[in-house]
C-alpha cells in the first residue's frame, strides 16, 4: 500500500509503518486496535504525531500457534510507549517469533524506534538477542540530533545521559522550543541551569527567548540579563539588584524612542520608579541624548512615572528640569497621563509650593495636559478636587465649557464638591446654567 513503509520483509515475517489513518485501518484488519479502528474514535493520528507506529507481522511457529490458539491473525503494533497484540491488549513478554522478526530487522529499523523497544523496560529479555544494545550510549550527538529533527517527539527516546550535552540541547533548542512548551519536560535542569548553554542560546539563537529556569540561574550575568531583558522586559524584575541599573542604561540606549521606553517600563515594571537609585541611572542615560526635544521628553515620562511610586523624586526632577519646558513636551507627549498622574502633580504643588505660586503651575499643568482631560470627567473631577475649592471656584466653569462635558457640569460639580475635603470646602460651588 502507497501510504506505508515496508521495514522488512523476510522469512521472519513483515514490519510495517502505516503514515496514514487508511493504512493503518488496512494493515490492522482482523484486530482490535484503536488506532485501525472504523466503528469509533479512531486514534492513528494521536499516537502518530508523537512516534511512528510499527506494526509486526512475525510467522509463528507451530508450537506458539497451537499454544495461543486464540490468536487469529498474529499481529502485533508497537507505539511510542506500549505493545500490542491483536486484542488491543498491552503486552510485556515477547513472543519468539516477534524477538526473530525484531532481530532479523535490526539492521533497517529506524533507531530511536529500535531504542525504544530495546531500553523499555518490559522489553529488557531482548537484550539477550544477537543485536548489540542499542542504548543510547552508542548513538552519537550527530544521530541524536537528526531524530529531534525528524521529529521532535524522539526526544522521549533519548538517554537522559545524551541530553545531558550542552552542546546537543543548544543544537536542538530551536526544534524543541517550538515544538515543547516546556523545555523542564526535555532537558535535565542542570542543563538548562548552565551558563555555556544561555550563552550558545543567545549566540545562535539571538532572536529567542531563554528559559525561565535559565533565566533565574543567571540572574547575575550581565551579558545574558541585558540579553533576555531586550527581548523581553518582565525578565527584569529577576535580575538582581546590582545588576538593574546596567540592564537599564542598555536598554534604553537601543531605544529609537526613549520616551516611550520609559513609558513602557512604567506600564510593565512600575516598581523600577520606586527606587530612586534606578530613576538616576536613567536620568543619567538621558545625558547622552543630543536631541533636546528627546532629552526633555524623556525626563517628563520619568516626572510622570515617579508622580505615583514616589512623589518626592518627581518634586525633585520638578525642580531639577525647566518645569515650562516640562509642561511643555507633555502636551506633545503626553503616554501615561491620567486621573493619578494630574492629581499627584496637583497634590505635588499643592504640597511644595506657596499659594502665591500654585495657581501659576496648577494653570500650567491645565494647559499642558488638556488636549487628554477635556475627553475624560473623571479626569477633571480628579485635577480640581485636589487643587481645592477657590482655583474651582475661579476656573472649572471655563475648563468645562471647553470640554466635551460641558452638558454634564452639575453633575461634575457634585462630584467635585463630594470629594473636596471638609476643612477645603468654604462654600458650595453655586449650580451653573447657560
Amino acid at each position: 500500500m502507497r501510504e506505508s513503509s515496508i521495514i522488512y520483509d523476510g522469512p521472519e515475517g513483515r514490519i510495517i509503518v502505516p503514515h496514514t489513518k487508511e493504512a493503518s485501518i488496512f494493515w490492522g484488519q482482523q484486530t482490535r486496535w484503536c488506532i485501525s479502528a472504523t466503528k469509533s474514535r479512531n486514534y492513528f493520528n494521536d499516537y502518530n504525531d508523537e512516534a511512528p507506529i510499527y506494526m509486526f507481522f512475525p510467522n509463528p511457529s507451530e508450537a506458539e500457534i497451537k499454544h495461543f490458539e486464540h490468536y487469529s491473525s498474529w499481529k502485533f503494533a508497537g507505539t511510542h510507549n506500549n505493545f500490542f497484540n491483536e486484542e488491543d491488549d498491552q503486552i510485556s513478554d515477547l513472543h519468539p517469533c516477534l524477538i526473530n522478526l525484531i532481530d532479523a530487522a535490526s539492521d533497517k529499523m529506524d533507531f530511536i524506534v529500535k531504542e525504544h523497544f530495546y531500553r523499555h523496560g518490559s522489553f529488557k529479555h531482548l537484550r539477550k538477542m544477537s543485536l548489540p544494545d542499542a542504548g543510547l550510549n552508542y548513538i552519537d550527538h550527530d544521530e541524536a540530533l537528526l531524530a529531534l529533527q525528524k521529529n521532535p517527539m524522539n526526544h522521549r527516546f533519548i538517554s537522559d545521559e545524551l541530553k545531558s550535552s550542552v552542546p546537543l540541547a543548544v543544537a536542538a533548542y530551536k526544534i524543541m522550543a517550538e515544538a515543547v512548551g516546556d523545555l523542564s519536560e526535555v532537558f535535565p535542569l542542570d542543563v538548562l541551569e548552565n551558563k555555556d548553554f544561555a550563552i550558545g542560546i543567545i549566540t545562535k539563537y539571538p532572536e529567542l527567548d531563554l528559559p525561565q529556569e535559565t533565566v533565574k540561574a543567571c540572574r547575575d550575568n550581565i551579558k545574558i540579563m541585558k540579553h533576555v531583558c531586550s527581548l523581553n522586559l518582565n525578565h527584569l524584575s529577576q535580575a538582581s539588584d546590582a545588576l538593574h541599573p546596567h540592564i537599564l542604561q542598555h536598554l534604553f540606549s537601543l531605544e529609537k524612542n526613549p520616551s516611550e521606553f520609559i513609558y513602557n517600563l512604567n506600564r510593565d515594571q512600575s516598581w523600577v520608579f520606586e527606587k530612586e537609585y534606578l530613576v538616576n541611572a536613567l536620568l543619567e542615560s538621558t545625558k547622552n541624548l543630543s536631541d533636546k526635544k528627546q532629552k526633555t521628553n524623556a525626563v517628563s515620562q520619568t516626572i510622570i512615572a515617579c508622580s505615583r511610586k514616589n512623589p518626592e523624586m518627581s518634586l525633585k526632577l520638578l525642580n531639577n528640569a525647566n518645569y515650562d519646558e516640562v509642561l511643555k513636551s507633555l502636551e506633545m507627549n503626553y503616554y501615561g497621563i491620567d486621573g493619578d498622574f494630574i492629581t499627584g502633580q496637583a497634590k505635588i504643588i499643592r504640597k511644595n509650593f506657596t499659594p502665591a505660586e500654585q495657581e501659576t503651575l496648577y494653570i500650567k499643568l491645565l494647559n499642558s495636559t488638556y488636549s487628554v482631560i477635556k475627553f475624560a470627567d473623571s479626569m477633571i473631577i480628579s485635577f480640581f478636587s485636589t487643587a481645592g475649592q477657590d482655583f474651582t471656584d475661579k476656573y472649572l466653569k471655563s475648563v468645562v465649557e471647553a470640554s466635551q462635558a460641558s452638558e454634564r457640569i452639575d453633575q461634575i460639580k457634585e462630584k467635585i464638591e463630594a470629594n473636596l475635603s471638609p476643612k477645603t470646602v468654604k462654600k458650595k460651588i453655586p449650580p451653573y446654567r447657560k
